[in-house]
């Protein structure tokens, strides 16, 4: 929700959440430092044009899929429209 790329393990439903490359990294569970510190670098060394991208689908991910008040409005009206 603020707009901040993450990296996660590929464990569980991470890969729902973060698309690696596009709002972040995904890593392997039994993922290298090393690796981590080289995502961080080349991610501080992007273009701004690109930073803002991934900033922006971080926050799209976020609206799109789990902003509360959006979930609990659909959740509501899928059990109404079940009861009909």
């Amino acid at each position: 929700s603020f707009s901040i790329p993450c990296i996660a393990t590929d464990v569980g439903a991470s890969s729902e959440i973060v698309i690696d490359n596009e709002n972040g990294y995904l890593v392997p569970k039994d993922f290298d430092c090393k690796k981590v510190a080289a995502l961080i670098s080349s991610y501080l060394e992007l273009g701004d044009a690109k930073k803002a991208e991934m900033r922006r689908n971080s926050y799209n991910m976020y609206i799109e899929k789990y902003h509360a008040p959006s979930n609990y409005s659909a959740f509501t009206n899928k059990i109404l429209q079940l009861g009909e």
